[in-house]
């Protein structure tokens, strides 16, 4: 074969080769993906008065939100009513959502961009159906990209169930928060400075009821009961603070799970114009929840009746910190010790004075004791000398006899200076200090220090007797 027709042939086979990749690469996308630039869902934007529902599926969290005319309410916790505006922004960015820029196909990727299915990831799969549940669009939506450098390139990545390939859409789709941040959580807004009067009932039936005469006053307790301490004004005032800004962490059907009003706290709060609501508060676990009504008249009588058509059919779980603002007053019913009613201190001590007496004695003596073993302590290591911890107080050191085992002897009554037996002592102080009897040295003697034995020097070499080696 000639040398031309061999590079032809090679040329071809390349040009082949590379032919073959591109359709292996990008036939699947050509067929099942749109193009960049494209929206997400076309048809969407001519659909959007028909969407009848919204589901949100996320690990650990199911929502089904249900359109009723202008309102949407949440199946899950029995039709309650849900933020309408958040879920009306969901769909419109749905329709707006464009594909500038296609992303990973590879599986074990989806993590990063956080587009993997919703099982056992943690992306959220939204989904909207029509009134017959025909779904209209079902995008899995990953994380947020920043724009840094202002360019344009802001978007979130999503994904569409069923295909392998993810993009980079072009628009903002938030769809983080808990279960309770779809919900409409405010439930009452009554401010401090409305309060009159307000009564607490704990379960054992004790009543604690606070009043004041004119908007920004004192609370102070109506009818104090026998016995009862008095606390401070700002824990007295604090009940009237609940009902302000009063929200929901979690919500469930009264019919479902009625609180009733055995073992529940009950509060009643009255306002200057007329209005009356009623509380009842459990704890249920970690977790306060509240059942609530209201009552008016006059000119608040319209009032307590939204309020009641807002809040009959539901108990609501309240931030812990609500519910204890309820209970601060409670305090003030706490009795005071009553000799008369309670009897003595020590029922024990009147039966047995004689026992109760030794016991406390022998109590009061082995702290003495072990107060003053510290003292001794303290001053052995702050003397450092022998004999310092003597029990008589004289503070003269102490010396052994050799042989005397533990017996110990005051310094100068049994020898004389210069004697073996003083010496012996001397030394071991010196070494052991403080030394108290021969086994207190024996116990402490540290292990001698093997010394090593120099090594000798090399004798330098005369320069006459190295020449003559040398040589």
């Amino acid at each position: 074969m000639r040398k031309s027709g061999f590079i032809a042939l090679f040329g071809a086979t390349l040009v082949l080769l590379a032919l073959a990749i591109a359709a292996t690469a990008t036939g699947e996308r050509a067929a099942v993906e749109a193009p960049p630039g494209e929206r997400v869902f076309p048809g969407l934007a001519a659909r959007l008065g028909d969407v009848a529902s919204i589901g949100l599926e996320r690990k650990g969290m199911r929502l089904d939100f249900v359109r009723e005319g202008k309102d949407w309410l949440v199946a899950e916790k029995g039709d309650y009513p849900a933020t309408a505006d958040k879920l009306r922004r969901v769909a419109l960015t749905l329709v707006d959502l464009t594909l500038p820029e296609p992303k990973t196909r590879e599986p074990k990727l989806y993590p990063r961009l956080e587009v993997e299915d919703p099982g056992p990831g943690q992306s959220p799969l939204v989904t909207l159906k029509d009134k017959s549940g025909a779904t209209l669009a079902a995008p899995i939506v990953g994380k947020e990209r920043y724009d840094r450098l202002g360019g344009g390139s802001a978007g979130v990545y999503v994904r569409k169930p069923g295909q392998r390939q993810s993009w980079l859409a072009a628009g903002a789709l938030d769809l983080s928060g808990d279960a309770a941040s779809w919900l409409e959580r405010a439930i009452l807004d009554i401010p401090e400075r409305r309060i009159a009067a307000f009564t607490l009932v704990r379960p054992d039936g004790k009543t604690l009821a606070v009043s004041r005469a004119a908007p920004g006053g004192k609370f102070a307790i109506a009818g104090t009961p026998a016995g009862a301490k008095a606390g401070a004004e700002a824990t007295l005032g604090e009940p009237a603070l609940a009902l302000a800004a009063l929200d929901l962490d979690d919500v469930g059907p009264a019919a479902r799970d009625p609180i009733s009003a055995h073992g529940a706290i009950a509060a009643n709060y009255r306002t200057f114009d007329g209005l009356t609501v009623a509380l009842r508060l459990v704890e249920r676990g970690k977790t306060a929840w509240v059942a609530i009504g209201a009552t008016g008249s006059g000119k608040a009588a319209a009032e307590a009746r939204a309020i009641e058509r807002r809040v009959e059919p539901w108990i609501y779980a309240i931030p812990s910190d609500k519910a204890e603002l309820i209970k601060a007053a409670l305090v003030h019913l706490a009795p005071r010790r009553n000799p008369e009613r309670f009897g003595p201190p020590c029922a024990a001590a009147a039966a047995r004075p004689t026992f109760c007496h030794e016991r406390a004695n022998k109590i009061a003596a082995a702290a003495l004791e072990c107060a003053r073993l510290r003292a001794v302590r303290a001053v052995r290591a702050r003397s450092r000398r022998p004999g310092a911890d003597r029990p008589d107080g004289s503070g003269a050191p102490l010396r052994l006899l050799p042989g005397a085992g533990r017996r110990r002897i005051p310094a100068g009554t049994a020898h004389r200076p210069g004697h073996p037996g003083d010496a012996r002592h001397q030394l071991a102080a010196r070494r052991h200090a403080p030394a108290r009897t021969l086994a207190d040295v024996r116990r402490r003697r540290r292990p001698r220090r093997r010394r090593s034995r120099p090594v000798p020097a090399r004798p330098r070499l005369r320069p006459g007797r190295l020449k003559a080696r040398v040589l």
